[in-house]
Order: C-alpha cells, then structure tokens, then sequence
C-alpha cells in the first residue's frame, strides 16, 4: 500500500467514522446476488483500524418514490417478503463465506417500516371513514401493527429462510 496513493472510490464510500464506534453498513436493492456482493465487501472491508462492518443492513424502509416505485426497492420490498428472504438468504451465504476466510462476523439486519400503502388510495380512505365519522386511530393503528406483523413472521418463519439474520428495525411510521 502507498500511503501518497489518493483514496478509490470504494475506500471514500466504505470509509468509517471514527467518532461513531461500530458501524452498519446499510445497502439498498433488490438483486440478490449484488447484495450478496456488497455484503460480502462490507463484512470483509478493513476500517482504519483494521475492523470490518459489524454490521449489514438491508433497507426495506425508504419510502422515496424514485427508490421505492422505481427500483421496486426500499419500501416496495415489505410487498414482496418471499423476495426479501432471498436477498437475506444470499446476503447471509456470502457473509459466512467471509466469516470462513477472515474470523470476522458482522450482523445481518433489516430495517423496516410498519406497512406500505398508496398515498393517494391511503388519503381518499381516511377522507372518506372521517366524513362518515368511521375514522379510529386505533383501527388504523391495529392495521399497521397487523401489516408489520404479517411481514416480519415471513422473514423469520419463511420454509425457504437459511439466512442469519438477528436484527429487525422498524422504522414506525407508514410509507406511503
């Protein structure tokens, strides 16, 4: 290693902030192998002090239109669980292969948030229960809890789940 070399770019996008302690490194996408790819990069890529990721999260919470309605990523992935455990399960299978070469194992979590709604159906439905005085919070409230629910079940219970995963954030709100 030259120490005049400048930085690739991989070196500027996967550097860690030293003030922050342990650092997860979150991806987003919807290609299983390319996740596993940046999993496997992530869980092996040495910091300035020589520690790898302790952690690689994938993003099912963005909300952004470009991300979520575009890509069929962030969000858009809380439609489809059976896809997210395949992401996992490779993500999962390239970490243990790093973990195999270099003893380092990082923590392969999903953060998501309590349920995907269209906007705009989402609205006329909540304009419509408030001028027939239907609205509750608590109703709206159990649908996203149930919505939450059904989606992590999937993940953790799935026949074809093989991965590691050992954490679930959830982001509380609705995307919408």
């Amino acid at each position: 290693d030259d120490p005049k070399r400048p930085p690739s770019a991989l070196e500027v996008l996967l550097r860690e902030d030293t003030n922050l302690g342990g650092i997860t490194l979150q991806l987003g996408g919807r290609d299983p192998h390319q996740l596993a790819v940046a999993s496997a990069i992530g869980s092996a890529y040495p910091s300035h002090e020589g520690q790898a990721y302790n952690g690689i999260n994938l993003n099912c919470g963005c909300p952004s239109t470009s991300v979520a309605s575009g890509r069929q990523t962030g969000a858009a992935l809380m439609l489809d669980p059976q896809h997210v455990v395949h992401c996992l399960n490779e993500m999962s299978q390239a970490m243990d292969d790093i973990v195999r070469s270099t003893e380092k194992k990082a923590v392969l979590s999903v953060k998501h948030r309590l349920g995907v709604q269209d906007a705009v159906e989402y609205q006329r439905r909540k304009q419509q229960l408030l001028s027939n005085g239907q609205y509750s919070i608590e109703k709206e409230e159990q649908e996203a809890y149930q919505s939450c629910h059904n989606f992590v079940s999937r993940l953790v219970s799935s026949s074809s789940s093989n991965h590691n995963m050992s954490r679930i954030q959830v982001h509380a709100r609705l995307a919408l």
